[in-house]
């Protein structure tokens, strides 16, 4: 009985050492009497401190791409002297991307890996630097398109400062992972994203079955252009959302029946090349159609929305794990960042590289301990260690009688 007292009073040692050892990351820096400047330097770069100062840059370069893309942006041919083309307010957003890339490369660098690509599969094994890098490309396009694009093609330069700019707002979804309650339902939205790419994938061959048929008997003999290719997809899949446009599919009884010898196409045989010939009644689409709804707004969404039930269920039951992870990866990957905000982190940048040449002239090594390394001594170690084998023992003990039970 002592004997096991004493194994229960080592465990629960242990147990306070390691909730002592995980509670020691905090959102702000600990309490330290040190030096006036110095404290000042400590409250700056905690990772809650450059988490609200990524915040407050993410709302004001947001804010600033909205107003240009609103407002200020127009084609250098357009510019005066009170509005010059491009405007101060695109190259600070220029300054603001060639700062958000400089930081990227130092995340790539910074990765604990030997090799340089362990450390391009490590980063892009996160999903936000994919989603960074994307966001990255779609900056770069802008300056491109805004530099080589002439007016008469100007709406392009828009419509791809319109898809920066649309990705750039759903970038602030990452910064809703620090809450107890959004961070879960962040987490949801993202898998229920995968689902939906599963479900298109089975969705995609019903809708393509039948828009192929339906378009070739509604306007037979059409000629081949893109413009085909858009008709085949386009009634079928707003069909599904409830616009079923039956003026195309059902025949009117108060005008004579139009034979497919003479239709060519969308137009009448000797029309104009831009008159549209109206749809040849045949009951076989009308049957499609029917088969086709049934399909998809019977069978292939309750299968979506079971689907979402699902990994509703799985996200909710470990919603405070799944909110912890991802927390603990956020304040993790803002320790590590620079104090500064965009674009100003490119000082922060200019100051890592002076330091590693010097570091490097010198003959010394960068310091490897952080405020998530802590050292123990070996007997707390094996203390460690075997509570970490007691709690796999135990865990493989419960699934293995799970797997007894008939």
């Amino acid at each position: 009985a002592a004997a096991a007292a004493a194994q229960a009073a080592r465990r629960h040692a242990v147990s306070a050492q390691v909730s002592t050892a995980a509670a020691g990351v905090q959102w702000r820096a600990h309490s330290k009497p040190v030096f006036p400047s110095v404290r000042v330097h400590v409250l700056h770069v905690t990772a809650g401190e450059v988490y609200q100062h990524r915040g407050l840059s993410r709302c004001l370069s947001a804010a600033v791409l909205s107003f240009v893309t609103l407002v200020t942006l127009k084609h250098p041919n357009e510019a005066t002297e009170e509005e010059p083309q491009p405007s101060v307010l695109e190259f600070v957003l220029i300054g603001w991307m060639v700062s958000l890339i400089a930081e990227e490369i130092r995340q790539i660098f910074d990765r604990n890996k030997v090799s340089a690509l362990e450390k391009l599969k490590d980063w892009f094994a996160h999903a936000w630097d994919v989603f960074d890098l994307v966001l990255n490309l779609m900056m770069i396009s802008c300056i491109l398109v805004r530099v080589f694009v002439t007016e008469e093609y100007f709406v392009w330069v828009r419509m791809t400062y319109a898809l920066t700019l649309t990705m750039f707002y759903i970038r602030f979804m990452q910064f809703y992972l620090i809450h107890q309650t959004l961070g879960p339902k962040v987490v949801m939205v993202t898998r229920m994203i995968n689902d939906t790419v599963f479900f298109f994938a089975i969705l995609v061959v019903f809708l393509l079955a039948y828009g192929v048929a339906a378009q070739a008997l509604l306007y037979p003999n059409s000629p081949l252009s893109w413009k085909l290719i858009k008709d085949v997809v386009y009634l079928p899949y707003w069909q599904m959302y409830g616009e079923l446009q039956l003026g195309d599919i059902l025949a009117d009884d108060d005008k004579p029946p139009i034979m497919p010898s003479n239709v060519t196409g969308r137009g009448f045989e000797g029309g104009g090349e831009g008159e549209e010939s109206e749809a040849v009644h045949s009951p076989l689409v009308i049957v499609l159609f029917a088969f086709y709804m049934l399909i998809t707004n019977v069978l292939l969404l309750n299968l979506l929305i079971a689907m979402f039930q699902h990994t509703f269920d799985l996200v909710q039951e470990s919603s405070r794990k799944v909110w912890a992870y991802s927390r603990y990866q956020l304040i993790f990957e803002f320790h590590h960042r620079p104090f500064l905000c965009h674009p100003l982190t490119v000082l922060c940048h200019i100051a890592n590289v002076l330091e590693r040449l010097w570091r490097a002239a010198c003959g010394r090594k960068a310091p490897t301990r952080d405020a998530f390394m802590v050292d123990y001594d070996s007997r707390t170690q094996r203390m460690l260690g075997a509570f970490v084998q007691q709690g796999t023992d135990k865990y493989l003990t419960a699934r293995r009688s799970e797997y007894a039970q008939p």
